[in-house]
């Protein structure tokens, strides 16, 4: 990887400042950026996009830095566009929380003979002057570096691929529509339906022939985390839904788990981030269960406290099932009292 120029620039709304920075401590600086777009260019995204229809001046400025055309005019540009867009966010959302003043890294790298990444990534600031001044000696992790990035692959002259890349708990919006002029390219809906399928497919069905309580428990939670409102993050469902699990057997390997679920949004083709849409896996969630011949459990949805809910019971006569429900309840009353 060769870094063919980065421009830097402090972005404050509270004092309406976009000002190119300048620093002395040049090893310091490079090592920083290179560890930064390192880890930016090591990344899949969170989402695949393309620039939306009838959009112009951002397109504008990734073809003039390919040509090479007057790099600082266009990162200027840039800068000065950030600090607009991000001023009308923080009017729009400042009652839920501030914008954090930033440092806007304008990068274009060469990483082969024919593939080069134009990276536009805002860093913490004061964790960058630190860093920058050599006061932090260890490197610091992605997380702490950096709020949003950026990335567009330019293959022979032109962009072939751009992706978004985002630390906070909800993916800013104003970055990605106001601020890049850009579109997704699959959908919200699309990406729920591929989504869950791929999860059904390799996480949840190759467990339930041979672990069936822990394929219903694992169902469950996952069922519930679609049905739930708000974003999905591919990383949350890993690192909460399925690495948190304590499985009834102890052959059920979880760090095999979260490795497939790394591997699933290349394999289904699928974002990383997206907003659910609930009503799309409505009709699938049903799951049943085999009591008997004669009996079959059809659970049409996620079941809040299966231990709770469900209870094993046995006497004399034999090996039970107890299900909490005053219906289920009251009709078996009725059997006994007839």
């Amino acid at each position: 990887m060769e870094i063919i120029f980065n421009r830097l620039y402090k972005i404050d709304v509270d004092t309406q400042s976009a000002a190119q920075e300048q620093f002395q401590e040049h090893d310091n600086l490079d090592n920083y950026i290179m560890d930064l777009l390192e880890k930016v260019t090591e990344e899949e995204g969170d989402r695949l996009y393309k620039y939306e229809e009838g959009s112009t001046t951002i397109k504008s400025i990734l073809d003039d830095i390919i040509q090479g055309d007057n790099y600082d005019n266009y990162c200027s540009l840039l800068a000065s566009r950030l600090l607009q867009e991000e001023t009308v966010a923080q009017e729009r959302y400042g009652h839920l929380h501030d914008i954090q003043k930033g440092m806007l890294i304008v990068s274009y790298v060469q990483m082969t003979a024919t593939e080069n990444k134009i990276i536009i990534s805002k860093a913490d600031y004061d964790t960058f002057i630190e860093e920058i001044t050599g006061q932090i000696k260890s490197g610091l992790p992605l997380k702490k570096k950096i709020f949003k990035a950026f990335v567009a692959n330019v293959s022979r002259g032109n962009v072939s691929k751009m992706v978004t890349y985002d630390m906070n708990a909800k993916v800013s919006k104003y970055w990605w529509k106001e601020f890049l002029e850009l579109s997704v390219i699959r959908g919200d809906i699309e990406n729920m339906e591929t989504a869950f399928n791929a999860i059904q497919s390799d996480i949840l069905n190759p467990l339930k022939k041979k672990y069936e309580s822990d394929y219903i428990h694992l169902w469950n939670a996952s069922i519930a985390y679609f049905r739930a409102t708000g974003e999905f993050n591919l990383n949350h469902y890993r690192d909460e839904i399925i690495g948190n699990y304590v499985p009834f057997n102890n052959d059920i390997a979880i760090e095999s788990l979260k490795e497939k679920c790394n591997k699933l949004p290349q394999k289904y083709g699928f974002d990383v981030r997206f907003e659910k849409v609930p009503s799309v896996i409505s009709k699938k969630t049903e799951k049943t269960l085999v009591l008997s011949e004669e009996i079959e459990l059809v659970m049409k949805h996620d079941v809040a406290n299966l231990r709770k809910t469900f209870k094993p019971y046995e006497d004399e006569d034999g090996k039970y099932i107890m299900i909490q429900s005053e219906k289920g309840y009251n009709f078996a009353q009725k059997l006994r009292n007839e």
